[in-house]
């Protein structure tokens, strides 16, 4: 196994931790809508804010830790391509999204998905 592959599984790990404090904050704002609202922000506004991202990185948990425990699949590198690609546009993960996006055009890396390698 590519070390490469190691390190996508960190790279899914970390995004369904930064998802899941994504989706703690959306609870808050639901809950506390009235109070996080002020002269700028509207009350209505927070709890749209909260209800549309809470699903999402919901979502974005399921799909991460799915996705780093499920490595070779029939199409499987370039689903994961897309994966470190959407990771890279977080702050967060950009350390290690930028190498990893490099190693993963690697022809080993290409072909332990293809199935050459074990």
């Amino acid at each position: 196994m590519p070390k490469a592959v190691f390190w996508y599984g960190v790279f899914c790990f970390l995004a369904a931790l930064l998802n899941l404090a994504l989706l703690g904050i959306s609870v808050w704002f639901v809950a506390r809508h009235d109070v996080l609202a002020n002269e700028y922000v509207s009350s209505r506004l927070v709890l749209s804010v909260g209800l549309l991202c809470g699903p999402l990185s919901l979502a974005m948990v399921v799909l991460n830790l799915w996705l780093g425990l499920t490595k070779r699949l029939k199409n499987a590198w370039s689903i994961h391509l897309g994966n470190i690609a959407v990771g890279i546009m977080t702050l967060f993960l950009l350390p290690i999204g930028v190498p990893l996006l490099i190693a993963w055009f690697r022809p080993e890396v290409r072909a332990y998905y293809a199935g050459l390698e074990n």
